[in-house]
């Protein structure tokens, strides 16, 4: 929380619990629902859909860009004796108000400079772009290119490319996809198509803002996180030590309009007890 102040970002505590129509970005029976008075509610299952709410409806007229930070819990509906935590903190921010590759390299200086602060040594930042994805399935239908993301982030690639050929995208466009999603570092070069270019300017500009040790910009296209409403750039942290990214975010254009504000917006979570994991295993004490 330190690291974040000191880039700008002011504390913000989103409400716990939140009508269950409102948290639309995640899957229902990921949420913890229950009934008062007749509403369905749950308790938070994602910090950055209750801030974009707060926002909405508290900041609507606010000039220029919010900087935004948390630390904060999480609520999610876990299958049963998959040790899985139900509740856990997390820790980030939410850029709200500016767009552009700055703004996405900001997020990730903010976010790099976080961990090393911490101690953490081995990790890498994989860097993705969802635009990119979309450009590369151009021609497909709204549901069609929909059944292929939702693929994607299960990490289905398998089914993703199936739909893709079901929905009518040819064989020589199905091969570019799969060579474009198995590219990573400097195989990116070659992936031509727009927004490719906005990555490599968020991740040239991000380590000029924050130029640490670590092997954090990667870019890699399958980077492909599990929640619906990233629009840009999207990026990873993983950990050599750990079996899942200890944190994720990226850029989210359309979530406020959904509450009635239209405005850009990037960010990131971190899991924190991921994260603990990680530093432990680093040699951390």
């Amino acid at each position: 929380m330190r690291t974040f102040g000191s880039y700008g970002y002011v504390p913000l505590e989103p409400p716990s619990v939140e009508l269950a129509r409102a948290a639309t970005s995640v899957d229902e029976r990921r949420m913890i629902r229950f009934l008062d008075q007749g509403n369905l509610l749950t308790l938070r299952p994602d910090v950055t859909t209750a801030i974009a709410r707060v926002v909405a409806q508290r900041y609507r007229e606010a000039q220029g860009a919010l900087r935004l930070s948390y630390f904060t819990t999480v609520f999610r509906q876990e299958r049963s004796m998959r040790g899985s935590e139900r509740e856990f903190d997390q820790a980030g921010v939410e850029l709200v108000g500016a767009s552009g590759t700055i703004a996405d390299a900001e997020v990730l200086a903010v976010l790099c400079d976080a961990l090393t602060a911490l101690g953490l040594r081995s990790f890498t930042v994989e860097v993705g772009h969802i635009g990119a994805v979309r450009q590369l399935f151009e021609g497909l239908t709204a549901d069609a290119l929909e059944a292929v993301l939702g693929h994607l982030r299960a990490s289905d690639h398998i089914e993703a490319f199936r739909a893709a050929a079901a929905g009518g995208l040819s064989e020589d466009r199905v091969k570019r996809a799969r060579r474009a999603l198995s590219a990573r570092g400097r195989g990116i070069e070659d992936v031509d198509v727009p927004a490719a270019m906005e990555l490599r300017e968020a991740i040239h500009s991000a380590r000029e803002l924050f130029s640490g040790e670590p092997l954090w910009g990667v870019p890699n296209l399958s980077v492909i996180p599990a929640l619906p409403y990233y629009t840009g750039v999207v990026f990873e942290v993983i950990s050599p030590h750990v079996g899942a990214p200890i944190a994720a975010g990226g850029r989210y254009d359309r979530l406020l309009a959904r509450y009635g504000a239209d405005r850009p917006a990037t960010g990131f979570g971190i899991a924190v007890p991921l994260l603990h994991q990680a530093l432990v295993a680093d040699g951390w004490k």
